[in-house]
C-alpha cells in the first residue's frame, strides 16, 4: 500500500495545486494553478518529481499532518512558516523523511523576516494521487473543480500519494530566492491604460501600496497611502482578462487579478504585472508596502527569459544537507556540563 497523507488539522485555506489548466479561457475557465510556480518547481527539484505533480498550497497557515502506512520524502517551499516534525524544527526549502506515526506541524507564515510571504507548499515524493478533472488535479476554487470536491481541504482528509522511488535519498536544500524579498513589482501598461489620465498613470508608479486583507486566489485589492481613490472608468467593453492585470474597480481601488481571475472583465485594466514578477506579487504579505515600476518591453522579455532559465536550472542549485548540519539540528545528548564545573 502506498503512503497516505492525513490532514489531522487543516488550516483555513489549504488546497491541492499543480500547474493548472491553461487553454480553457475561451470556455470560461481561467488557468488557475499554484500561486507561486517557482515554489512548485523547487519542490519538484528537491524530490526529483517530474513537472506538473500536485502538492498542497497553504495560504498563511498550515495545519497538522501525519503520514500513514509507508514513509515518504517531503519538502517545504514558498513562504517560510513555522514547521516542526515531532517537535523538532524543520528547515524551509529543504527535503526531509516523514515516517508513519510522526506529527508534522506547520504554523503561520513567518512575518518580518527575510523572504517572508503568504503561500507555503508541502510537497510529497510521487505527488498527490487525487483524481484528475479537466486534465489536472489542482483545485480551482472559483469554478468548484479539482482537488477533492473543488474546495479547500478539511480536517480528517486522507490524501493518497503517488508511487515514488528513492528510499536511499538524503536531505537537501535550496537557497532563498530573491523574489520573496522584492517590494518593487514591474508592470507594463495595460490594454485600457490610454483611457486613464496621465496623472492617474503617473500616480500608479509613484504611490506606495499595501496588499489589503481582502485577497484570495481570484484577486487582491490594494490599499493606498493617499486618501483619494483612483480615477474610475465605468464604461467599456468586456474583453479577455489575464493573470497580473491591474483593474481599477468602480470605487477607484486598484485590484490585481490572480490565478483564478474571471476570464473576461469590464473594469478597465491600467497595467499588467510582468510574468516574471507574478510569484513576487502573489507572495506579498498583507500590509507590506510595495511599489510598481514600469518595465520596457525588452526588459519584460529579458526578465521572463531569466525566470525560465532559473526554473530550468533549479536542480543545479540543490545542495546536500551535510552530516554535521543534521547533527547540529538535533538535541542528541542532554544534561552535559562543563568539565570545569565541580
Amino acid at each position: 500500500m502506498n503512503a497516505v497523507l492525513l490532514i489531522d488539522t487543516a488550516g483555513p485555506a489549504i488546497t491541492i495545486q499543480d500547474a493548472g489548466r491553461p487553454g480553457y479561457a475561451r470556455y470560461g475557465l481561467s488557468a488557475g494553478g499554484a500561486m507561486d510556480p517557482w515554489a512548485m518547481a523547487e519542490g519538484e527539484a528537491l524530490l526529483g518529481n517530474p513537472p506538473g505533480l500536485a502538492a498542497l498550497e497553504m495560504a498563511g497557515y498550515g495545519g497538522r499532518f501525519r503520514m500513514l502506512h509507508e514513509p515518504c520524502w517531503c519538502a517545504l517551499t514558498g513562504a517560510a512558516m513555522q514547521a516542526r516534525l515531532d517537535g523538532i524544527p524543520l528547515p524551509w526549502r529543504a527535503s526531509f523523511s516523514f515516517l508513519p506515526g510522526q506529527l508534522l506541524e506547520i504554523g503561520p507564515a513567518l512575518a518580518g523576516v527575510e523572504g517572508s510571504g503568504t503561500y507555503g507548499y508541502l510537497h510529497v515524493a510521487g505527488g498527490l494521487d487525487t483524481p484528475r478533472e479537466i486534465g489536472a488535479r489542482g483545485t480551482h476554487v472559483r469554478a468548484g473543480i479539482g482537488g477533492l470536491d473543488g474546495g479547500t481541504l478539511q480536517s480528517g482528509t486522507r490524501l493518497p500519494l503517488g508511487t515514488s522511488g528513492g528510499a536511499d535519498r538524503t536531505s537537501s536544500n535550496l537557497p532563498l530566492p530573491e523574489y520573496l524579498a522584492s517590494r518593487t513589482i514591474r508592470v507594463v501598461w495595460g490594454p485600457q491604460s490610454g483611457r486613464f489620465r496621465a496623472d492617474t498613470r503617473d500616480r500608479l508608479l509613484k504611490e506606495t501600496f499595501t496588499v489589503s486583507h481582502r485577497r484570495d486566489r481570484m484577486a487582491m485589492r490594494l490599499d493606498m497611502a493617499g486618501a483619494d481613490p483612483f480615477e474610475s472608468l465605468l464604461t467599456g467593453l468586456s474583453d479577455p482578462a489575464m493573470t497580473g492585470d491591474i483593474q481599477v474597480t468602480g470605487d477607484g481601488c486598484p485590484t490585481v487579478l490572480m490565478r483564478e481571475h474571471q476570464p473576461t472583465g469590464g473594469y478597465p485594466r491600467i497595467a499588467t504585472v510582468i510574468t516574471a514578477d507574478l510569484a513576487a506579487v502573489a507572495q506579498l504579505p498583507s500590509g507590506a508596502p510595495f511599489r510598481f515600476a514600469l518595465a520596457a518591453r525588452d526588459e519584460a522579455v529579458g526578465a521572463l527569459r531569466d525566470w525560465q532559465d532559473g526554473l530550468g536550472g533549479m536542480a543545479e542549485r540543490i545542495r546536500p544537507i551535510g552530516q554535521m548540519d543534521e547533527l547540529l539540528a538535533q538535541n542528541l545528548i542532554s544534561g552535559v556540563v562543563s568539565a570545569n564545573d565541580p
